[in-house]
């Protein structure tokens, strides 16, 4: 069960100092993938980007950063590769879209503005029947495109995660000097 900082104070050692700069880093590392993200162009409705929270823990001896966002975040960050080609740390099964992708896809075309177009030369099977092109085949052809090519990897996470520890080392080290200096007798030879 994670401890409060006070509750840790009460075995000896308080690492205040260090829990803020902990949480210093954690917000870095947000602001980074954010940042990382938005120059990437991946941005469709910012909903992942809107989902990033970190938050520094202390639990017992153990300090961590938890990090929360929404469940695609690995697939953009390490990409997915496609059923016909495309790279990426994760592959795509089937070329058919489920119901939930077509319509993400369709909140998407509606983020940008896009509308289905009917073909400039009518599909035969589609005049007989009375039908155009509805917004929901067009998404479905986007999904199914999205499928067979993959996701390009934007590594926007791994980039944040390396800016963060170039600058752990010593954000960290200070606030535990301070905190291991709070934890001392004032006076040595108290001992």
């Amino acid at each position: 069960m994670p401890q409060s900082i006070t509750q840790s104070a009460a075995n000896g050692f308080t690492p205040t100092e260090t829990a803020k700069a902990l949480q210093q880093l954690a917000e870095l590392y947000i602001k980074e993938a954010r940042n990382n993200l938005a120059q990437s162009g991946h941005i469709a409705t910012g909903a992942l980007s809107n989902s990033l929270t970190a938050k520094a823990i202390v639990d017992g001896n153990t300090l961590r950063i938890d990090i929360e966002a929404l469940p695609y975040f690995d697939f953009v960050n390490k990409g997915v590769r496609g059923t016909k080609g495309g790279n990426g740390g994760f592959n795509f099964k089937s070329t058919f879209p489920s119901n939930a992708m077509v319509t993400s896809v369709i909140a998407w075309m509606h983020t940008k503005g896009l509308a289905a177009q009917a073909p400039k030369q009518t599909i035969r099977r589609l005049a007989k029947a009375g039908k155009s092109i509805t917004e929901a085949s067009a998404a479905c052809a986007i999904a199914r495109s999205i499928l067979m090519k993959g996701i390009q990897p934007t590594g926007f996470a791994d980039k944040a995660l390396q800016t963060v520890q170039q600058q752990a080392q010593s954000i960290l080290g200070h606030a535990l000097a301070v905190d291991v200096a709070a934890t001392l007798p004032k006076n040595l030879n108290e001992l």
